[in-house]
């Protein structure tokens, strides 16, 4: 992997863990960010099924989105130019977490950004930034640590239509997270390909936090989509920003239920897309022969 971090220990921690932690804002940007979530909204959001309310995708204002992925942007990228070599931002949204003891966030690995040719060397990351302390009550990020080693295909949209990895094996999945206790201003970085998750907010107040999607400056920017009609045919997007202003995982869904391909990219090439689902045993001993150890929490996703 092309180096990202300027560290040379956070380099090496997030290559063998798939994510490191970082000291990123100050309490002005806390402030002002904050203040930017409360003044737009008053807090009056509601988690989605993704167990959060998301600013990019549950508000159909477009004007919206773009104000604030630039204002997130404006903020943060100093910072995160003091800890990054030469990465650009692609995303920029509010992740609230509202208190709510069935809301969880499933564990799952992010769509891929980068071209997949090129997916050893490039990497697509998160960067998650809380504005507020949150430990696993309050729905901090768990990980599972090695899984960007797991598998080498493409995580691509939308889903339920895409077949992931993770499908069918969350319960057990949550059992190997290790979560992270933050301090507000603190970043989670996480390669796209490792698997998180967020248990519910069971505290008195929202979990407000940040996603940045960033790549390397030199790379394109893709996005994998399922050939309507298909169930084992990619189309590789080469995207513009505005694509991720436009389409959330449900309007890609729809549009693929509808045959149709989103606008704001180019279709630059198919890909047979071949998932071979592993069993639960298969899981449970590839995330242990990565260095995940179960955490002894059972998880009720039922009730």
């Amino acid at each position: 992997m092309n180096r990202i971090l300027k560290d040379p220990v956070l380099q090496e921690r997030f290559e063998a863990d798939g994510f490191v932690r970082l000291p990123l804002l100050g309490k002005e940007e806390i402030a002002e960010l904050t203040q930017y979530y409360m003044r737009h909204t008053g807090g009056d959001v509601k988690n989605s099924v993704y167990g959060m309310w998301v600013s990019l995708h549950d508000r159909d204002d477009i004007d919206f989105k773009r104000q604030t992925m630039d204002e997130i942007r404006r903020v943060t990228l100093p910072r995160l130019n003091e800890f990054f070599i030469d990465c650009k931002p692609h995303l920029g949204s509010y992740l609230v977490k509202v208190p709510n003891p069935r809301s969880f966030t499933f564990p799952h690995q992010d769509w891929t950004f980068v071209d997949h040719h090129q997916m050893r060397d490039l990497c697509s990351l998160t960067v998650w930034i809380t504005l507020r302390d949150v430990s696993i009550t309050g729905g901090t990020l768990g990980f599972v640590k090695g899984s960007p080693r797991f598998f080498d295909h493409v995580i691509g949209s939308p889903s339920p239509a895409i077949k992931t990895a993770t499908q069918g094996h969350e319960p057990m999945l949550f059992e190997y997270l290790s979560y992270e206790s933050v301090r507000a201003g603190d970043a989670l970085a996480f390669n796209n390909r490792t698997i998180h998750a967020a248990m519910p907010n069971t505290t008195e107040e929202q979990r407000i936090a940040l996603g940045i999607g960033m790549t390397p400056a030199q790379a394109d920017l893709y996005h994998y989509f399922l050939k309507p009609g298909t169930t084992d045919r990619l189309l590789k997007l080469k995207v513009e920003d505005e694509f991720f202003v436009r389409y959330s995982n449900q309007a890609l869904f729809d549009l693929y239920q509808q045959g149709k391909t989103p606008d704001y990219c180019e279709v630059e090439d198919e890909l047979e897309y071949r998932f071979t689902p592993l069993s639960p045993d298969d899981m449970s001993a590839m995330c242990e022969r990565h260095g995940s150890v179960r955490n002894g929490m059972a998880v009720n996703l039922r009730g």
